[in-house]
């Protein structure tokens, strides 16, 4: 991608033709799927489905998840990218193919996992701190 969003929104918005639109920055577009991007991580980091599922506890959901038959939550998401130990970058971008909110610095819960996936805090000790500062768990 090498349109900024902001950018790709004003052409969006000067269009009259949305076709052309897609057609003409389909390769600004995305493409992947939560599983495909999740597979990618867990190829990265030398890991198999079943030690997220073992992780997280979440059984056979992450199959369902990696088979795109289900969108994970937003939660998910972040217990999922703790567990693997992956980067903030590589969180955000999950959870912006997954389709939710970006971690931001600004609410107080958010501000934690963006610690403690900076910091590469694994899922457990996450929930420690997020039960420590009063926030809900994982």
């Amino acid at each position: 991608m090498s349109i900024s969003t902001s950018n790709l929104l004003f052409f969006l918005s000067q269009t009259s033709d949305l076709l052309s639109f897609f057609q003409k920055y389909e390769d600004e577009l995305i493409k992947d799927t939560p599983g495909g991007c999740l597979y990618a991580l867990l190829d990265k980091y030398g890991l198999r489905p079943g030690d997220i599922s073992a992780r997280t506890g979440t059984g056979n959901y992450v199959y369902r998840i990696l088979n795109d038959e289900r969108t994970p939550g937003r939660d998910t998401v972040v217990a999922f990218c703790l567990a693997i130990g992956s980067t903030l970058s590589e969180c955000q971008t999950l959870l912006r193919i997954s389709r939710h909110a970006l971690l931001d610095p600004r609410f107080h819960r958010d501000g934690a996992l963006i610690f403690a996936l900076e910091r590469g805090i694994g899922l457990s000790q996450c929930n420690d701190l997020l039960f420590d500062i009063k926030e809900d768990t994982l």
